[in-house]
């Protein structure tokens, strides 16, 4: 089993998804029409624009949604995979939602947007930041937030990432405390590269505001789980309960490793991190060896994501057709109908694979059908009833989930 993992602040940097839009023109729309959506060139801003107003939280948001968006987007379009999960760290639970189909981009677009000036708006001057905390056990730095935390000053655990990993969020003056007493015990402590306290008490009133807001939207079905960060496990498909969830998740810890767990306790065995740089492939390798992760973010990333999901791709339909058309039983005997019905036919689709595989490149449609045209007659020729006949096209459709291509053509 594979799920898609997305992942969220602090991934941000200038020219992210530059390679990406040179390359597929799927891509380059995806950031056009973020840019539409929005109303400024967001596009500019992550190609080629500052470090540090990228990183405000109002912009590295909906940057980082459109990477994430344009990067399924590509994928979709190139192997055509339904994972079993989809889930995202912080922000990217928005774009788990926006890939599974139960917020569409622009409307995600305008919730990350605005969730994101609330988030700062909550913590101004710069009082609120965040800082990983490795090497050390999660539960002595829950000690250490409770011993310094004050309801005016407050500080807490935002992200559970890992065994040897948790977050720290809150007010400036209260994390420097907190890492005084954790430097003392060889913690390794890391700042993160954002402009706000997420995932504390900071942002209460920011959270309150959000949850008015997502009664603008509509929260459609998604026919793949997505895990929730407050949870850690998937999410009902009920708008008030989305709302609920999401208006936590700006002021309770993410349960990243919770999620990771339940997902390793369903089966996946593989992930792709789709959008910016591989902190959650890093992550994964803390948490548990029995999922390998790749990241996909750049075109030269497709190798790898091949060799990990071959299992995963629909079969080739060519391959898929003249299997059908061998795995069909004879019951006609006579040599020259056979020949003409059944082998010329045969061979002229199996010429037709070995260019495909050749060239490197999925069939077209017009081979497709020829495909089809090619079990037709075979069918016809070894004398198989009209209800088999349906019944095998349409597995084949199913399968090799071309139906929305070829259903029209067929007759």
């Amino acid at each position: 089993m594979i799920a898609y993992i997305f992942p969220g602040q602090g991934s941000q940097y200038v020219g992210m998804g530059n390679a990406l839009i040179d390359k597929y023109s799927i891509a380059k729309e995806t950031f056009e029409q973020a840019n539409e959506a929005l109303g400024f060139d967001l596009s500019s801003l992550m190609l080629e624009g500052n470090l540090n107003t990228l990183t405000q939280t109002e912009n590295a948001q909906p940057a980082l949604l459109t990477l994430s968006t344009a990067v399924y987007r590509v994928l979709q379009k190139e192997f055509n995979i339904t994972p079993h999960y989809l889930l995202g760290h912080s922000l990217g639970e928005y774009s788990a939602l926006c890939a599974g189909g139960v917020l569409t981009f622009e409307d995600a677009l305008k919730i990350v947007r605005k969730r994101g000036l609330l988030m700062q708006e909550a913590v101004k001057n710069g009082l609120g930041v965040m800082t990983a905390v490795a090497n050390i056990a999660a539960s002595r730095v829950e000690e250490a937030c409770k011993e310094v935390t004050t309801p005016e000053y407050p500080v807490s655990i935002g992200c559970f990432n890992g065994p040897n990993q948790v977050v720290i969020s809150g007010h400036q003056q209260s994390v420097k405390k907190v890492e005084d007493l954790l430097s003392k015990d060889e913690a390794i402590l890391t700042p993160l590269k954002v402009s706000a306290s997420f995932h504390s008490p900071l942002m209460a009133d920011a959270a309150n505001k959000l949850e008015e807001f997502l009664f603008n939207f509509n929260f459609a079905r998604s026919d793949v789980p997505i895990i929730s960060n407050v949870t850690g496990k998937p999410h009902v498909d009920d708008p008030k309960e989305y709302i609920t969830l999401l208006k936590r998740q700006m002021v309770e810890p993410v349960m990243w490793e919770t999620s990771i767990r339940y997902i390793q306790q369903k089966g996946v065995k593989h992930t792709v991190e789709l959008g910016s740089k591989s902190v959650l492939t890093n992550l994964m390798r803390s948490i548990t060896k029995d999922i390998s992760s790749i990241p996909f973010e750049k075109p030269e990333d497709v190798s790898n994501f091949k060799g990990m999901i071959t299992r995963y791709l629909p079969p080739a339909f060519l391959d898929k057709s003249l299997a059908i058309a061998v795995a069909t039983k004879n019951q006609n005997w006579d040599e020259e109908e056979y020949q003409k019905g059944v082998v010329e036919p045969y061979q002229k689709v199996k010429k037709l694979s070995e260019a495909v595989q050749k060239e490197d490149r999925e069939a077209t449609v017009e081979e497709m059908l020829a495909a089809i045209e090619m079990l037709q007659s075979v069918f016809k020729t070894k004398k198989v009833q009209e209800q088999e006949q349906n019944q095998k096209i349409n597995e084949l459709l199913k399968v090799t989930k071309t139906e929305h291509l070829l259903k029209a053509h067929i007759s």
